[in-house]
């Protein structure tokens, strides 16, 4: 069976925990529990990657190095990596607990039935990946709703954003926008429009027949995001390292918010810089209040770059929040990421990597934006010696074709050498997924 490789980890990643509940929308009760619980070890798992800044290159330290990290000289920039779970992101430990809260709530017409209720939601990118993994796994039809731009531009992100969602029952869709130009907003527009026209709006809201989980904007995904940031402590202070700066990519802006309040009650005189790339960033406009300069801007879409880390058409709360901590001096800038630097920093980090050990375009940013911070005149003066960033998701989701292999090695420019397997035209892939199973035109009704 054909597969990219990044279906091929969460199948074997999820192998046992699929074995155990092979019908998870008939699991209930104290077993139902167990069941999240099992599901929240799979999605929790980290490590921690170091990088030690030289000269005119950022060189990264072995793992049996960074337990004498004392023993390098000058700042090191700590990489929190999520990316080895099930879903090869850091949403997957937001979904499952963003569906388990909603199992619990008990107010009246809240209730959602696994197996029945069919859960929508809007993505730019790997939260649509996870929302499709996670509700697999627990038993949850799914619908997905994501702009044409990606499915055009960027198709291996758009090929295993449609695995995901779909799972081998097909009890899940995957449904661009109408037309192009509007990105995320046009995606949020068709949201509304079905939620009215194909799902009865709040009568069927009420009736169960569908609900969002709205990762974006509900507060139980800073509560999701504070338990990766403890995490993280954790796995921190277990080898003695004490941060004074976090570096974050700010997107919808809630991960960038838990992961920081968790971080700050550890650390008081933490710091916070956000990242944005010139393409699409309106947490810096809106936070900076002002303008990207005319010689850094930027098109929003091409390839998919580093634009999971932008915003420009939605009010997110948390970002709203952000800037309570700006008006507190915690967040000190929100710094912008060109589109070359990332892609210049993907291509040295990726050099040589396994798939499914590999780094996506927005994860490289990050280590851009902290070796900038490290670099800069506050940093010395402050003496800032660990900074902290995120892996978010790896190289598979990006450029023009996926590896099937995800012992596949990455060596330039979209090239993958194979061992067991080969790479597959991500555009041709998503052309024979929409052929062989639901597609939005047979998808118009509940």
């Amino acid at each position: 069976m054909t597969m990219s490789a990044l279906e091929g980890l969460f199948l074997n990643r999820t192998e046992k925990f699929r074995d155990r509940y092979p019908h998870p929308e008939q699991v209930a009760g104290q077993k139902r529990v167990q069941m999240y619980n099992d599901l929240t070890a799979l999605s929790n798992q980290a490590r921690l990657n170091c990088y030690l800044l030289e000269k005119n290159s950022i060189r990264p330290l072995r793992n049996c190095e960074m337990h004498h990290h004392h023993e390098y000289p000058g700042t090191k920039i700590w990489q929190v990596d999520f990316a080895g779970n099930f879903s090869s992101t850091h949403y997957a430990p937001t979904y499952v607990h963003l569906l388990q809260k909603m199992e619990e709530d008990t107010r009246p017409g809240e209730k959602i039935i696994p197996g029945k209720t069919t859960m929508i939601e809007v993505t730019t990118g790997s939260a649509g990946t996870a929302f499709g993994h996670v509700g697999r796994l627990v038993g949850y039809p799914r619908e997905l709703i994501a702009p044409q731009e990606i499915r055009q531009w960027d198709p291996a992100r758009w090929a295993v954003m449609e695995e995901a969602i779909r799972g081998d029952s097909l009890e899940g869709t995957l449904i661009p926008t109408e037309e192009t130009g509007a990105f995320l907003a046009g995606a949020v527009a068709l949201f509304r429009k079905r939620l009215v026209e194909v799902w009865g709006g709040k009568k069927g809201l009420h009736e169960g027949r569908y609900a969002i989980p709205n990762h974006s904007m509900v507060t139980a995904t800073i509560e999701a995001t504070r338990a990766m940031g403890r995490r993280a402590i954790g796995l921190l202070e277990k080898i003695k390292v004490w941060p004074e700066a976090l570096v974050l990519g700010i997107g919808n802006g809630t991960s960038t918010e838990g992961i920081f309040r968790e971080f700050q009650e550890r650390y008081r005189q933490i710091l916070l810089w956000g990242y944005q790339g010139c393409c699409n960033p309106g947490a810096f406009q809106q936070l900076m209040e002002r303008q990207v300069p005319d010689d850094m801007r930027e098109d929003r879409v091409t390839l998919y770059g580093i634009d999971g880390t932008g915003n420009l058409e939605t009010n997110f709360p948390a970002i709203q929040r952000l800037g309570d901590l700006k008006q507190q001096g915690y967040l000190r800038d929100i710094l912008l990421i060109s589109r070359d630097e990332s892609e210049a920093m993907f291509e040295t980090l990726n050099q040589g990597c396994l798939a499914a050990s590999s780094q996506g375009k927005s994860s490289a940013a990050g280590i851009v934006a902290a070796a900038r911070v490290a670099r800069s005149d506050f940093a010395r003066e402050q003496g800032i010696r660990n900074i902290v960033t995120w892996r978010y998701d790896t190289a598979i989701p990006y450029g023009s074709v996926l590896p099937q292999d995800s012992c596949a090695v990455y060596q330039m420019h979209g090239v993958w050498r194979h061992h067991n397997g080969f790479s597959l035209p991500a555009e041709e892939y998503v052309m024979r997924l929409s052929r062989d199973g639901k597609t939005p035109e047979r998808h118009l009704e509940p």
